[in-house]
């Protein structure tokens, strides 16, 4: 299968506001990808719908499955990082990693446990304690399984990149003179 997602219609309303009207798209097996567009364009409701985590017209596949039929086998092969952290901030680091050791079969701890060492998170630490980017690091070493691996990694060499505002500032400006040329 080289495709991983494929959108046909889809639609999704919030009353009589179209997030997304009859959208059509597919996401290529090695493909990165990024929604761009502002608020109110549909990014989140697309996020959603490949997750199955709302309801959505049209015809959506991903990994070949429905993801309203299908959501338990989705998210077993999926890893999604929200930009906002999802983590409970009472929750302390080392209970994050029993949690997902204790329900997420294809986990490593000792991997897990490796890329935080990479890091300044202690397992003692709460989630209150992290700052929004060693939350996201978090999330990183707790994306349960191989498959995952290179994904981690990518988000990894990301994350030592932009690791400035002034660098941040940077991508961002040079992405908007980009989209310029492309939005009319």
């Amino acid at each position: 299968m080289s495709e991983v997602v494929k959108a046909n219609g889809l639609t999704k309303s919030y009353g009589d506001f179209k997030a997304l009207d009859d959208v059509n798209f597919t996401i290529e097996k090695g493909s990165i990808v990024g929604l761009i567009g502002p608020n109110g364009a549909g990014k989140t409701s697309t996020l959603k719908s490949i997750l199955g985590l709302t309801e959505f017209e049209g015809e959506l596949e991903v990994l070949g499955t429905d993801p309203r039929k299908g959501r338990h086998h989705v998210m077993e092969r999926v890893c999604f990082i929200a930009d906002v952290g999802v983590l409970p901030r009472w929750l302390k680091v080392s209970e994050a990693l029993d949690y997902i050791e204790g329900v997420h079969a294809g986990f490593s701890r000792e991997k897990a446990e490796a890329m935080l060492a990479e890091t300044n998170i202690s397992p003692k630490q709460r989630v209150k304690q992290l700052s929004k980017g060693m939350v996201t690091q978090l999330h990183l070493a707790l994306a349960h399984d191989e498959e995952h691996a290179a994904k981690r990694e990518v988000a990894k060499m990301t994350l030592q990149v932009a690791n400035s505002k002034a660098e941040i500032r940077r991508v961002w400006n040079e992405s908007q003179e980009k989209l310029k040329g492309l939005i009319k």
